[in-house]
């Protein structure tokens, strides 16, 4: 018995050695290209050739951070740290999100790659989307990365309902390169890449499947695989997610902005870190001034009024957490309810669990994602919508979320469409029909912008009506 598991902790060692010399040459590589292009970049005037290289090394950074987070989720998982959010969501955005990030890469490629979901499956369902979202990406990806023709299809459907529970199955079929029966049990081994002889050709971490199995499981799901080489491959997920509570609340999401121009002091060591959050920050029409470490943040609060700490979980001279506790003891009230929003490398969950009360908001994932950071913000300042009526989703998306726009845009509604609107009533008892045409269509779209579904839906009215009067 001994021996057995001696040789089975040896296997174990050879396949950690393994991927960590595998997984160097994967992070040494984009790390060069970036570095390489990086140097190239500021020797060229060329605008086109600058946003090819431009768009290699933001390609190159995505390939860089998914490694990176592959090994973050295995260090969670392997500690038994990883947290499962329970939120209201529906499971179709989820599907055509996945499935679309591999549309135009499969046209490109020369496959089709396609998503159905059955109408059976329920509208919103209570579960963790973003690592739903996770998995069907890893899966939907290598199929991808092992598929050169044919076909990659995504199907969903209801595969039991007990009590207040559904279990909906996810089926990512390929025609692919395929799987030997004798190497299916393998590719859910961690630090397990492809059967040799495909390495080479294919690349990877060898922690993509493996996480995904963890994932599933300790949701209570489960996941299976059927494959044939030279046919292709079918991998079969089932998840258990339990029906929403019922409420009186309509289910749509009400739509937030921040009315407010907040002034944002963020300590952040890293240079390009720096004029990331400086031009988001900007682009978000906020103003921010940006320090490198604790004891200059700490400077800063003495001199100015801030709205919102952002801080670096880990800094030089005086970290994230040490500059926290240093401004929640040793300043006043005002300063010591100004909110944290806190980046980090490390277990979120945990942090944000153990320094909630010291004023902590929200714990992000580095690398910073601009939207994560926006809708951080928007939790802590937002209001909801403007006007009586008005769903700015689209207006926000469009604009980015530049607060000085929207208000420009409504300022402008406002004045111009009841002369509009004047004008087609004119024009309908008029019986008008060729020009009540060419001002719906100049105007149709303006109540689009500001989300105003049911004046859409009237104007529609109004044309169907004076149709049937000219009749």
């Amino acid at each position: 018995m001994l021996r057995y598991k001696n040789e089975g902790l040896k296997r174990v060692q050879k396949l950690k050695t393994d991927f960590f010399s595998k997984i160097s040459h994967e992070v040494r590589t984009p790390i060069n290209s970036i570095l390489g292009l990086s140097k190239l970049l500021r020797e060229q005037d060329d605008p086109q050739v600058i946003r090819e290289y431009a768009g290699i090394i933001y390609e190159t950074s995505k390939h860089l951070s998914s490694i990176v987070n592959d090994v973050l989720d295995l260090s969670k998982i392997e500690s038994n740290k990883m947290a499962f959010a329970k939120t209201n969501f529906n499971v179709r955005p989820i599907v055509d999100a996945a499935i679309s990030a591999f549309v135009y890469l499969g046209r490109e490629k020369g496959i089709e790659v396609i998503s159905a979901v059955a109408k059976s499956v329920p509208g919103i369902l209570t579960g963790d989307p973003v690592r739903l979202s996770q998995v069907l990406y890893n899966l939907l990806n290598n199929s991808f990365k092992f598929t050169d023709q044919g076909q990659i299809s995504l199907d969903v459907s209801v595969h039991a309902e007990k009590g207040k529970t559904v279990a909906i199955q996810f089926e990512v079929k390929d025609t692919g390169i395929g799987i030997s029966e004798k190497n299916i049990k393998k590719i859910f081994e961690p630090y397990r890449q492809a059967p040799s002889g495909t390495g080479r050709d294919y690349g990877g971490t060898g922690l993509g499947l493996h996480i995904v199995q963890q994932l599933i499981e300790q949701q209570n799901g489960s996941i299976r695989v059927s494959s044939q080489p030279g046919i292709g491959t079918t991998i079969t997920f089932i998840l258990p997610f339990a029906f929403p509570d019922p409420t009186p609340v309509a289910s749509e999401k009400k739509h937030v902005i921040v009315t407010k121009k907040l002034n944002i002091l963020v300590g952040e060591d890293n240079p390009l870190n720096q004029r990331m959050l400086k031009e988001f920050i900007k682009k978000w029409d906020f103003d921010s001034e940006i320090v490198e470490n604790g004891h200059k943040i700490i400077k800063r609060l003495g001199d100015a009024h801030y709205d919102l700490i952002i801080l670096d979980y880990k800094m030089p001279e005086m970290d994230g957490l040490q500059t926290l506790q240093y401004i929640r003891s040793a300043f006043g009230q005002k300063i010591n309810t100004i909110p944290v929003i806190l980046f980090t490398g490390e277990l979120q969950e945990a942090i944000l669990n153990e320094f909630s009360h010291l004023g902590v908001k929200s714990v992000l994932h580095k690398p910073i994602e601009p939207e994560s950071l926006l809708e951080a913000i928007k939790n802590i300042f937002g209001e909801p919508d403007l006007a009586c009526g008005f769903n700015l989703a689209y207006a926000v998306e469009m604009t980015g979320g530049n607060r000085k726009l929207i208000y420009d845009m409504i300022d402008i509604f406002i004045h111009t469409m009841p002369e509009e609107l004047e004008k087609m009533r004119n024009l309908a008892v008029a019986m008008d029909c060729e020009t009540l045409k060419k001002t719906d269509h100049k105007i149709k779209p303006n109540f689009h912008y500001m989300g105003i579904g049911e004046a859409e839906g009237a104007i529609q009215k109004l044309k169907v009506e004076q149709r049937n009067r000219v009749n």
